[in-house]
Parts: C-alpha cells; sequence; structure tokens
C-alpha cells in the first residue's frame, strides 16, 4: 500500500507537471504556427487559410495564457484530490496490514515461550500444519484488536490519527502534529468537499469545519502555486511520517519543516 501511495502521487504530479509544460508550448502557438507555414501574422497577402490557421493559433495561445496568468486552478485542485484520495487509502490500507503484523509479533512470542517448555518443539510438527495453526492463531489475535474505526472520518490529521490508534500507530502525545500542518490538512479537506460535491463554490458548511480558508461564503476554490505547494507539502509530510512511526522516534523526520515537502519545480 506504501508503493501504490508513491506511485499514485507521482502519478498526479507528473500529470500537473505535464500540463503546465502543455500549457507553456501552446503559449507559443502563433509563432510555431508562422515558422512551419513561412509567413507572418502582419503579412499583407495572407492566404485565407493561412489567416484562418494563425487566427485559431492565437485563441489556442490566448487560453493557454489566460490559464497560465491564473496558475492553472483547475489542474491544481484536480491534482490534490487525487493525492488527497491516496492519503485515504493508505490509511485505511495500512492499518489492517500493520494488525496483521502485530497478530504475528504477538504469536511469535507465544511460540518461543511455548518452545521453552520442555519435551515441547514446534519443530516436530509437520509443517502444512505450523503454517495452518499459526495462521489461524495470527487471525484469532488480529481479530481482537480495534475494528472501528476502519475508514478515515472526521478533518485534519485526527482524520487519520483515529484509524491509525487501531494499530498503535498514533502520534505519540510528546510528539504532537504541528498546528500549522494540521490546518493545512483541514482546510484541504474542506475544500476537497466543496471541489467534489459543491461544484467548487465554498459554503458554510466547508468555512464552519476549516476557518483558516482564505474563502468566504459562496465563493469559489481557486487554488494557486502558492496554495498546491502548500497542501501537496502537507499530504507528502504527514505520508512520510506514518510510514516512519514503526521506526525509533528518533528516526522521524521533524515536522516543523514539513512545508518543505513540495514537488521539486512545483
Amino acid at each position: 500500500m506504501v508503493a501504490d501511495f508513491f506511485a499514485a502521487m507521482e502519478e498526479a504530479e507528473r500529470w500537473r507537471e505535464m500540463t503546465s509544460w502543455g500549457l507553456r508550448e501552446l503559449e507559443q502557438a502563433v509563432e510555431r504556427e508562422e515558422a512551419r507555414l513561412h509567413v507572418s501574422r502582419n503579412d499583407a497577402g495572407l492566404s485565407p487559410e493561412n489567416r484562418e490557421i494563425l487566427q485559431n493559433a492565437w485563441e489556442r495561445a490566448e487560453m493557454a495564457r489566460a490559464e497560465l496568468g491564473n496558475e492553472y486552478p483547475y489542474v491544481h485542485a484536480a491534482t490534490l484530490v487525487s493525492m488527497y484520495g491516496a492519503l485515504d487509502a493508505l490509511v485505511e490500507e495500512l492499518v489492517p496490514g500493520a494488525q496483521q503484523i502485530i497478530a504475528w509479533s504477538i504469536f511469535e512470542s507465544v511460540r518461543e515461550r511455548v518452545e521453552s517448555v520442555d519435551d515441547v518443539s514446534w519443530d516436530k510438527i509437520p509443517e502444512q500444519h505450523r503454517d495452518v495453526v499459526g495462521e489461524a492463531i495470527a487471525q484469532v489475535i488480529a481479530d481482537q484488536l480495534p475494528k472501528k474505526p476502519a475508514r478515515p472520518i472526521g478533518s485534519g490529521a485526527e482524520r487519520y490519527e483515529s484509524v491509525l490508534e487501531r494499530a498503535n500507530l498514533r502520534t505519540p502525545s510528546d510528539r504532537p502534529i504541528p498546528g500549522d500542518l494540521d490546518d493545512a490538512l483541514t482546510e484541504f479537506g474542506a475544500l476537497r468537499d466543496v471541489l467534489v460535491h459543491r461544484s467548487g463554490r465554498v459554503d458554510r458548511r466547508a468555512l464552519a469545519q476549516a476557518p483558516s480558508l482564505k474563502y468566504g461564503d459562496g465563493e469559489f476554490v481557486r487554488l494557486n502555486r502558492d496554495d498546491y505547494r502548500r497542501y501537496s507539502a502537507a499530504i507528502r509530510a504527514y505520508w512520510i511520517d506514518i510510514t516512519q512511526r514503526v521506526l525509533d522516534s528518533k528516526e522521524r523526520r521533524d515536522l516543523s519543516s514539513w512545508r518543505d515537502n513540495y514537488y521539486v519545480n512545483a
């Protein structure tokens, strides 16, 4: 599931970057057509056919220029919605896998204690039976672990922390999620709902969920490059922190610099 998350993030970022490249290419549409046709838009004797070609190129260039001037907000929105969904999927799939690891760890501890008893040897049990017994015991243990919430709910970091707690992966109390990182996750969670369910128009529910949003009631979401860097960095930093929680605490990255986790050239 970690590899799937990474692949989803890279694909979303690649699409955003290639779209921005395409817009910059379109911005030069008139010049490219002039070079291809060996004419100039200012030529007095342009044929009707070439005039139409250059007019169409000018329209494409102006549309691209407008998108670039507005910092292509829809592209940023679509990319971030994909990234946010990937984070949801990561947490939802990570917890059951982590629970299985916990179950097997407990089982191995039990097996070692059993083997410490005189005349009891796990190796004396046929291999196919050992596998069946081991899986059955691990499943029984896993079934005893917390089941709810099974999917991310709510907003901000707590949307995920409540699920991660089921596998003992909640961030420790002495290492809380920074407030500004939590704000960023909360804000985009509200914006994601607006983009998906409200055609991009901010409503009172979103403002109640994320009071720090820069929008007013009824305004359309328009995400610029600074917004994209902030929200994508928040998702990346939080993902890295989650995957490092199985390590010793001293190995975990300092989240105070989470804003630096945006993609190069974003």
